[in-house]
């Protein structure tokens, strides 16, 4: 989001820029610079424009491509990106001469089309090419996790932040990906350096969070989800994770207010509705139970994958609770087989999100 003071200052950078290509039109630079601030400014257009003019004066376009490329990314349009990305790598390499920042947007082209195969072998290049570049440590890492590489991974996060120190996203996300292996202590230490770095950095919070949540620390971890919902108040994952742990606390009242919260900001959201259904069972409110659970099935989620994700079946719900489901929702919570399907119990009912690119971590259920 450009802020207002940025937003003058782009617009007196326009105006110098245009000053300077009418009195030189074939000014490669100032129509390059000009392309750079319109698109940091959502012009595309006009920035693809310059971009294209750009192309045509020099024997050396690659920053004008690579440009181009962004731009393109931004608009959606990846493999027109990849296209320009490639000719940025053609047109330096023909001068002996290769370019860094084109493999690592090529990277991320690739990363965003969830080929991270490829987009390794760029980050790779622009690595060799430049050993200080932290960002391209940075997103490898990511792919690398992406494909369940974790500890490679963490390695890439590591290299990121002894490059630049000041990286809260190499921190954010060297957190979750200690906290897929289940090393939380290294993953809460992580978290609290990002929301150290970047006090504003609402998914740290939510993810040290569910960290807490996990060890058992519902009162810190309702302190974190505080802040995430400060921060971030249309963040439906901090109103499910809150609720999971009001339920964990035992004041499964607030829980259900905030998975209603969660509910009406993500309505699609099935875990949501499961969560609010145990925690209508905990109150014996049967018709409200039995309601959610069917919204679950209606959403094409296996009702009793998730029930056998904290007790083993409906015996071992009544067994840790002592109450008597009714015959109805008994059918609903094992009507479907489930497969070898390890159970969690009630405190162990924070769990990790699967992968672990960047974005709040979803919380499994209780």
């Amino acid at each position: 989001m450009v802020t207002q003071t940025q937003l003058v200052h782009y617009e007196k950078a326009i105006k110098g820029f245009s000053r300077a290509i009418e009195r030189y039109p074939r000014f490669f630079d100032a129509h390059v610079h000009r392309g750079d601030v319109y698109r940091k400014i959502g012009k595309f257009d006009l920035a693809l424009a310059d971009y294209t003019e750009a192309t045509r004066l020099t024997r050396r376009p690659h920053e004008a491509y690579c440009g181009r490329g962004r731009v393109y990314v931004d608009k959606g349009e990846i493999d027109l990106a990849i296209d320009d990305f490639s000719s940025a790598i053609h047109s330096s390499r023909s001068y002996d001469w290769d370019y860094p920042e084109a493999y690592y947007h090529r990277g991320n082209a690739y990363a965003i089309k969830r080929e991270f195969a490829l987009a390794i072998v760029d980050y790779n290049a622009a690595v060799k090419l430049n050993p200080d570049y932290a960002d391209a440590y940075l997103k490898r890492g990511i792919a690398y996790s992406a494909q369940d590489e974790i500890d490679i991974a963490i390695e890439d996060y590591n290299a990121a932040i002894r490059r630049n120190p000041q990286l809260a996203d190499a921190y954010y996300l060297r957190g979750n990906a200690y906290r897929l292996k289940g090393e939380l202590d290294f993953a809460i230490a992580s978290y609290t350096k990002a929301v150290e770095l970047n006090p504003k950095h609402a998914e740290a919070y939510l993810n040290r969070g569910i960290a807490y949540g996990t060890k058992g620390d519902g009162h810190l971890a309702i302190q974190d989800f505080n802040e995430t919902i400060e921060l971030k108040q249309a963040c439906a994952e901090a109103y499910l994770n809150r609720g999971n742990a009001y339920c964990l606390k035992g004041n499964v009242t607030r829980g259900l207010g905030d998975y209603a919260t969660a509910i009406e900001l993500a309505p699609d959201n099935a875990q949501a509705y499961y969560n609010r259904a145990i925690a209508w069972l905990h109150l014996q409110k049967w018709e409200k139970a039995q309601a959610d659970l069917g919204t679950v099935q209606d959403r094409g989620t296996n009702v009793s994958e998730l029930f056998c994700r904290n007790y083993e079946n409906t015996a071992d719900f009544e067994r840790k609770t002592g109450i008597q489901l009714p015959d109805a929702i008994a059918a609903m919570l094992t009507q479907q087989e489930v497969q070898t399907v390890t159970p969690h119990l009630w405190p162990n009912l924070f769990q990790s999100q699967n992968g672990a690119v960047p974005g709040p971590a979803k919380q499994q259920l209780p």
